[in-house]
């Protein structure tokens, strides 16, 4: 009786102390402590759940990750994502792309050409250095020389918000969400 409850339990000392509770007998306590012991070891071994965190991994909640994954796992990004993004052709000068970064408070400028297709990347932690020579040389700095264009990470908007935290670590600004090739949003 005591292997039983903790094979299905995989709690070997609950099971221990209610059978001794219930027999009242340290004769028995050697041989529950083994049986016990044993059947929990071969248990876990077959299934990862026990009855009482089985229903809950048919459910999708697997608690020996934790619950912040499994609720990345679940979430699409078109669910969080931006549809609104600020963008500009890669022949717009600095001082264009410096009033678009004014108007919002968007992070990055994605540089698209034709129908929203993705070119590059121009993040406003990458320009604040020559944000005090853009005067001089704002004509002559284009968006095609700023953008970052190796390295561009882009998500769909089917993939989950796990795929999008660990390649989000390479960004400080927004990551483009990218559908069929076009830029759709960001994230």
């Amino acid at each position: 009786m005591g292997a039983i409850v903790a094979a299905g339990t995989h709690a070997p000392i609950t099971a221990i102390l209610i059978i001794f509770e219930l027999t009242n007998d340290y004769k028995i306590i050697l041989p529950l402590m083994i049986s016990c012991i044993i059947s929990t070891l071969l248990s876990t071994g077959l299934q990862k759940s026990s009855i009482y965190t089985l229903k809950l991994f048919r459910r999708g909640v697997d608690i020996r990750q934790g619950p912040q994954l499994d609720v990345l796992k679940h979430v699409k990004v078109r669910e969080v994502m931006r549809p609104e993004f600020i963008a500009a052709g890669p022949g717009e000068d600095l001082m264009a792309i410096l009033a678009k970064f004014r108007g919002g408070s968007h992070a990055s400028l994605f540089v698209v050409e034709g129908d929203d297709l993705l070119l590059g990347i121009v993040s406003i932690y990458d320009i604040r250095p020559i944000i005090d020579e853009a005067p001089m040389v704002g004509s002559l700095l284009v968006a095609s020389d700023l953008m970052a264009t190796c390295n561009i990470v882009r998500v769909s908007p089917d993939d989950t918000l796990d795929k999008v935290i660990k390649n989000l670590g390479q960004y400080r600004g927004e990551m483009p969400v990218v559908e069929d090739g076009r830029l759709v949003g960001a994230i």
